[in-house]
């Protein structure tokens, strides 16, 4: 009895377990320069599920973009940083994609 709620404890714990990765961070040129006190932090988060492999939602990527992009209609973004992870579940994991940046008014 002992020895089997171990073992299904174990398994439990095993198949619940979670894990996330962290695969690639880029940052772009802040070209004219950021006034880091003046310009406005713009951020971003979207994201792709993935279960056993099987994939809908391709344009997660281009969403957080447009999500970036809409808030600063009037100027630029300059300094843009983008992180890409994963978070690992029993037969899924999510893609996960940070945009963020400063947005400089012309």
């Amino acid at each position: 009895m002992k020895k089997s709620l171990l073992g299904v404890a174990t398994l439990a714990l095993t198949l619940g377990a979670c894990t996330h990765s962290l695969h690639q961070v880029y940052v772009s040129d802040y070209g004219r320069g950021v006034h880091f006190q003046k310009d406005k932090k713009v951020e971003t988060l979207a994201s792709q599920k993935v279960i056993m492999g099987f994939v809908t939602q391709t344009n997660y990527l281009n969403e957080a973009y447009d999500k970036l992009q809409e808030q600063c209609p009037k100027g630029e973004i300059l300094g843009i940083t983008t992180e890409h992870w994963t978070s690992h579940s029993f037969l899924s994991w999510t893609n996960k994609v940070r945009m963020q940046g400063y947005c400089k008014l012309n």
